[in-house]
């Protein structure tokens, strides 16, 4: 079977290859607007233009579950930015340290939940 060849993707800015990786979550758990898609509940940015989104889903008959889609802005030719899923060579420790504050903050969460659950079952 033929290995399919890698997307190419656009050249790197050079300015923020060099920046530290600097995150910050944000709190967003209220729905979006009328569009009818939700916000994340915690969005990790890193230099590069590296965003890691993560999103928290209610379950009604177990533990909340989560997603994490990690995306790369950059500008396009005409100076539009746009993202891509696709990674330079460059980009990997810095995506590695941003997945990695996703997944703390996502055990965080969970811990949290569990212990509200613990407290509910022992006021009964």
């Amino acid at each position: 079977m033929p290995r399919s060849r890698p997307q190419p993707i656009e050249p790197a800015d050079a300015s923020n290859i060099a920046a530290e990786t600097a995150t910050e979550a944000v709190a967003a758990e209220a729905p979006a607007a009328e569009s009818g898609h939700s916000r994340p509940a915690a969005k990790f940015s890193g230099s590069g233009g590296l965003t890691v989104a993560v999103w928290k889903h209610k379950s009604e008959d177990g533990p909340d579950r989560y997603s994490v889609r990690l995306d790369r802005s950059y500008a396009d030719s005409s100076g539009e930015f746009q993202n891509t899923p696709y990674l330079r060579d460059t980009d990997l420790l810095r995506a590695q340290k941003l997945l990695d504050e996703a997944d703390h903050w996502i055990e965080h969460e969970k811990s949290k939940g569990r212990a509200a659950a613990r407290e509910a079952h022992t006021e009964r």
